[in-house]
């Protein structure tokens, strides 16, 4: 009985350690498709992180209760690496892509307000509307 646990133990244990494998590689092509702006392989990186994520949450309790004995074998050992390495690659992925849409959301408010002052709709005293084409070069003395 003993072996029959080991051998369901060590079969988890090399799951989870694909598993990481597996999302440790989604997540670096993760962030060049960020670096890249390419949404389509954005998308279905993050789908397929999902998916990678679900399973490893499936074995929460198993790792929750492996994390939890004293004895911290060097197999345990690697599998907290492999995890804390994942987290730290989708930590630095989420703080490049909201960099990223920093920047992105800030080109769009320089543009909506050149927008606003190139084409400013006026009424004239008469009431007809006349549009102000006036251009201004920003940064230019």
């Amino acid at each position: 009985m003993t072996m029959n646990v080991n051998t369901e133990d060590h079969k988890i244990r090399e799951e989870i350690k694909s598993l990481c494998k597996a999302l440790c590689s989604v997540l670096e092509s993760e962030l060049a498709a960020i670096k890249a702006r390419d949404t389509e392989e954005l998308h279905i990186l993050v789908s397929q992180k999902t998916i990678i994520l679900n399973e490893l949450q499936s074995k929460d309790t198993y790792l929750t209760e492996l994390f939890s004995h004293a004895d911290q074998t060097d197999s345990i050992k690697e599998l907290k690496e492999s995890l804390n390495e994942c987290r730290m690659l989708n930590t630095q992925n989420r703080t490049v892509a909201i960099l990223e849409l920093k920047h992105t959301n800030k080109s769009i408010e320089h543009l909506r307000s050149l927008l606003k002052l190139d084409d400013l709709p006026l009424y004239a005293p008469s009431g007809q509307l006349t549009v102000n084409r006036e251009k201004r070069n920003l940064g230019i003395i």
